[in-house]
C-alpha cells in the first residue's frame, strides 16, 4: 500500500523538477527597480546574452531619461555604474540623446568581457533578434568582440570613470555614489546599475582549495598546454573552459556532481560533444580534497592534476545590491506583520464577518454595516428592485462578492497594462466577465429580482427555481447562492452535492461538470482551461495576485506539499461515498454511527471542546478563503489553488492522464535565465525543461502565461499535441514573437 502510494505521488507531482532559483530585485519590464529613479540592466534582470544585455542597457537609459525629474543641478543627467555590454549600451544610449552621462567601473571599459578567456567563441544570439539600441554588437570570438567595444566607446567618446561604487545616496533626482572610503565620485538625477551577477566566486569548501594552483578564472587556455587539469563545475563558464583547455593542449577532466549538463547552451553542448574524449567528463562526482599534484573525488577516486579550475558560478552581489537598496532590507518582526500577520488578520475578520456565524450575528444584533444600511439608504419594499435591494444590501457576503468583483475588474486593467498582449487581453476579459454576470450579479441580484416580481410563481420558471433554488427561511425566501454551482463545479463547491437529500437536478450538472465537461477542457487545453479562464479564485490570482507571481515558495518541499490538494480530495470523496449510502439506505450506520449524521458534522456543524472542527470551517473557510487569501502578498495569489482545492487535485489527475496541453520548449533560444521559474505562481521549474528542450507537462500549470512571456528569447509556446505534431495557440501570449511579427493578434505554428 504505501509503495503504491509512493508511485501514485511521485507520478502525480513528485516526479517532476523543482528548484529554488537565484533572488533576484524586483523590477519592472524597463528595469525600474523599488528605489525611484534606479534602474537595473544586464544579468541582475537575468538576461545573460550579449543582445539582451545591450537591449536591457538601453531600455533602461531611455526609462530613465523619459522619466520627469527637477533636478538639473546635479553633475550628470544619467549615472551609469558598470561598463559592461549593458553599461555600455546605456551609456552611449543616454549619450545620442543628448543627456550629460558619468560611466562607472572599478576595472574599465568592458572588463567582463576581457575577463573571457581567449579566443572564446561569442554567439550573438538570438540570430534573428534586432538589438533596439545605438551600441551595435560585432566579433565571433572574445578579441573580435573586445575590439568592436573598445571602437564603440572611442567612437562615442565615451569617458569611463574607474570607481568602485558602493553606496547611493540621495533620492531620485539628486543622487550621490560614493566609494568605499565614503567619497562621492559622481553625481547625478537617475542611476542605472549594470553590475552584473558576478559577486563573490562560490567555493567548493574542501581542504586544499586555496593552494596555488587552485584558480577561480581561466584567461588564456594556450598557458596550459600539455598539462593536466581538472576542472569542477556545470554550468556554461566551467564547459567551455573546459573544451577550451582541451583545444590548446591539455589533458582535461571536467567534473560535475549531477548527471548531466542541462544548464548550458545548446551550443556548449555540442562543442562539448564535438571533442570527445579529449575531454574526461565525470559525472555525478564531487570533489572531496584537493591534494598536491592530484584531487580526490568522494568516492575515493584520484584524479591527477597539475592545475585545478573550480568554476562553480558566483553568488549574487546581496550585499552591494542591499547597500545600493535594490534589495528588501531584512526587517523580520515588520516583515512578518506587514506580509503576513496584517494580511491574515484581515482576511480572517472578512471572511468570519460575511460568513454568518458569531461576527455577522454580533454585527447584526447592533445594526452595523452593511445591516442597517438599507434603512440609511430609504429603501423601501414596495417595489420588487426595493425590495431585492432592501435584502440584498443587508447581506454581508453582497458587499464581501462587490469588493471582490471590483479588485478582480482594477487589478486586472492593471495586469494588461504591464502585459499587454492578446493572450492576458483575452483571459483577463474572460475571467471578468464570468466574475461580473454568474457569480455577482445572477446570485445577487438578477435571481432575487426575479423572485420578487413574482417570475417564479408559477409554470415552468417555478419548476426551474423549485429544482435549482428550493425555498428557505430568510433572505430572500429562496437559495440563490446555490447558483455559484453553475461555475464552480464539485467538489470546489460542494454544497450543492452533499445535501441531505438528494437534489437530482444539481447533481446532474456537477456530474457533467466534473466528469464531462471539466475532462474535456483539461483534454484540449489544461488545467488552467477552467483556473485560468473560468474559476473565481483563479480570476483574483490572476489579477490582484499579478505582481506578486515570484513570490510562491519552489523547491523540493514546496512541491511535495501539492499532495495536500490529494488529501482533501479524498475526504471530499469519502464524505460523497458516505452522502450516496445515506441516500441509499438512511438508517445505515457504521460503528455505531448513522452515516448520514456522520456526513453531516463532517460538513458542517462538527466542534472539538467548542471550536468548530469541519469541513466547513477548516478547509472552505480556513483554507480556502482566510489563507487563501490572507497568504497573497507573503506567497503570491495561488496558494489554495495549488496546495488546497480537491477540483484543482482532480484536475492534476486528469491532466495526467490524458491532457494533450504542453508548454512546448526551444532549447536552441533558450539561455537558462530562469525568468519561466521565478513568474511561475505555481511553483513549476520551467526552467529545467527549456533548456533541454523538453516539453513543460506538468499538471499544475494554470496557464496564466507569465511564464511565455517572461521569457525574453520566446524559447516558450502553449501547444496541444495531436496526431499531425504540436499546434500552437491561435492566441499569441509572447511578447517578443509580437515584437518581431510586428502586430498584436492571432497565429498558428506550422
Amino acid at each position: 500500500m504505501i509503495d503504491s502510494l509512493r508511485a501514485y505521488a511521485h507520478w502525480l507531482h513528485l516526479g517532476f523538477p523543482a528548484r529554488e532559483p537565484e533572488p533576484l530585485p524586483d523590477v519592472d519590464p524597463a528595469g525600474r527597480s523599488q528605489r525611484p529613479g534606479i534602474l537595473l540592466a544586464g544579468d541582475l534582470l537575468g538576461t545573460p546574452l550579449l543582445k539582451l544585455a545591450v537591449e536591457s542597457g538601453a531600455a533602461a537609459a531611455r526609462a530613465a531619461l523619459d522619466a520627469p525629474t527637477g533636478a538639473r543641478h546635479a553633475e550628470a543627467d544619467l549615472a551609469v555604474i558598470g561598463a559592461g555590454p549593458a553599461g555600455l549600451a546605456a551609456a552611449i544610449e543616454a549619450k545620442a540623446r543628448g543627456a550629460r552621462v558619468v560611466l562607472l567601473d572599478a576595472r574599465g571599459a568592458a572588463s567582463t568581457v576581457r575577463d573571457f578567456p581567449q579566443g572564446k567563441p561569442i554567439l550573438l544570439v538570438p540570430h534573428d533578434h534586432p538589438v533596439d539600441a545605438v551600441l551595435s554588437l560585432a566579433g565571433d570570438d572574445r578579441e573580435a568582440l573586445l575590439a568592436h567595444l573598445e571602437a564603440e566607446v572611442r567612437r562615442h567618446a565615451l569617458e569611463v570613470r574607474v570607481a568602485e561604487v558602493v553606496a547611493i545616496d540621495g533620492h531620485d533626482g539628486a543622487f550621490e555614489l560614493r566609494d568605499a572610503v565614503g567619497e562621492v565620485v559622481a553625481r547625478a538625477a537617475k542611476v542605472v546599475v549594470a553590475l552584473g551577477t558576478s559577486g563573490a566566486r562560490r567555493a567548493l569548501g574542501v581542504p586544499g582549495e586555496d593552494a596555488a594552483h587552485v584558480r577561480n578564472h581561466l584567461h588564456d587556455p594556450a598557458a596550459y598546454a600539455s598539462r593536466r587539469v581538472v576542472v569542477v563545475g556545470g554550468g556554461d563558464t566551467a564547459v567551455e573552459a573546459a573544451c577550451a583547455l582541451a583545444e590548446a593542449g591539455a589533458v582535461v577532466s571536467l567534473v560535475h556532481r549531477g548527471d548531466g549538463f542541462p544548464r548550458t547552451k545548446v551550443e556548449t553542448r555540442g562543442w562539448l560533444a564535438r571533442l570527445g574524449d579529449r575531454v574526461h567528463v565525470r559525472l555525478g562526482a564531487q570533489l572531496d580534497a584537493i591534494e598536491g599534484d592530484h584531487v580526490r573525488l568522494r568516492d575515493g577516486a584520484r584524479l591527477a592534476a597539475d592545475d585545478v579550475f573550480v568554476l562553480v558560478g558566483r553568488d549574487p552581489p546581496r550585499a552591494r545590491l542591499q547597500a545600493f537598496g535594490l534589495l528588501p532590507a531584512r526587517r523580520p518582526v515588520r516583515d512578518l506583520l506587514r506580509t503576513l500577520v496584517l494580511p491574515l488578520a484581515i482576511a480572517a475578520f472578512l471572511y468570519t464577518w460575511k460568513s454568518g456565524g458569531a461576527l455577522t450575528a454580533y454585527f447584526a444584533a447592533r445594526g452595523w454595516f452593511p445591516f442597517g444600511l438599507p434603512d440609511a439608504l430609504g429603501l423601501h419594499d414596495t417595489t420588487p428592485l426595493g425590495r431585492t435591494l432592501r435584502i440584498t444590501l443587508a447581506e454581508p457576503g453582497f458587499h464581501y462578492a462587490a469588493l471582490y468583483t471590483a479588485l478582480v475588474l482594477g487589478f486586472g486593467a492593471l495586469r494588461v497594462a504591464r502585459t499587454d498582449t492578446p493572450y492576458v487581453r483575452r483571459q483577463t476579459a474572460v475571467l471578468a466577465a464570468v466574475q461580473v454576470v454568474p457569480l455577482f450579479l445572477l446570485p445577487y441580484l438578477v435571481l432575487p429580482y426575479l423572485g420578487a416580481a413574482g417570475v417564479f410563481d408559477d409554470g415552468l420558471p417555478r419548476a426551474f427555481a423549485d429544482a435549482f433554488f428550493p425555498i428557505e427561511t430568510g433572505g430572500h425566501g429562496r437559495a440563490y447562492w446555490r447558483a455559484f454551482g453553475f461555475v464552480l463545479a464539485f467538489p470546489l463547491f460542494l454544497w450543492n452535492v452533499l445535501t441531505h437529500e438528494p437534489m437530482v437536478p444539481w447533481l446532474v450538472v456537477s456530474a457533467v461538470q466534473t466528469f464531462v465537461v471539466i475532462p474535456y477542457l483539461v483534454r484540449r487545453f489544461g488545467k488552467g482551461a477552467y483556473c485560468g479562464f473560468i474559476c473565481s479564485c483563479g480570476a483574483l490570482a490572476e489579477t490582484v495576485g499579478d505582481g506578486l507571481r515570484t513570490r510562491m515558495p519552489k523547491g523540493p518541499r514546496a512541491r511535495a506539499a501539492n499532495l495536500v490538494g490529494q488529501a482533501i480530495l479524498a475526504f471530499v470523496a469519502l464524505l460523497l461515498l458516505a452522502r450516496i449510502a445515506s441516500w441509499v439506505w438512511p438508517g445505515a450506520s457504521l460503528l455505531g454511527v448513522r452515516i448520514g449524521r456522520a456526513a453531516s458534522l463532517a460538513l458542517y456543524g462538527h466542534t472539538v471542546f467548542g471550536v468548530p472542527f469541519d469541513y466547513a470551517h477548516l478547509v472552505d473557510l480556513g483554507f480556502a478563503g482566510i489563507l487563501g487569501v490572507g497568504l497573497y502578498i507573503r506567497f503570491s495569489g495561488r496558494v489554495w489553488c495549488r496546495f488546497g482545492c480537491p477540483l484543482a487535485a482532480l484536475m492534476h489527475i486528469y491532466a495526467r492522464a490524458f491532457s494533450r496541453f504542453r508548454i512546448e520548449t526551444d532549447d536552441a533560444r533558450c539561455i537558462g535565465c530562469d525568468r519561466c521559474t521565478r513568474v511561475c505562481h505555481q511553483g513549476i521549474d520551467v526552467a529545467h525543461r527549456a533548456i533541454r528542450g523538453e516539453p513543460v507537462d506538468d499538471p499544475q500549470c494554470v496557464r496564466c502565461s507569465a511564464c511565455v512571456a517572461a521569457c525574453p528569447t520566446a524559447a516558450l509556446t502553449f501547444v496541444e499535441w495531436t496526431a499531425d505534431g504540436p499546434v500552437a495557440d491561435r492566441i499569441e501570449s509572447s511578447p517578443v514573437r509580437l515584437r518581431a511579427d510586428g502586430k498584436r493578434g492571432l497565429r498558428v505554428l506550422a
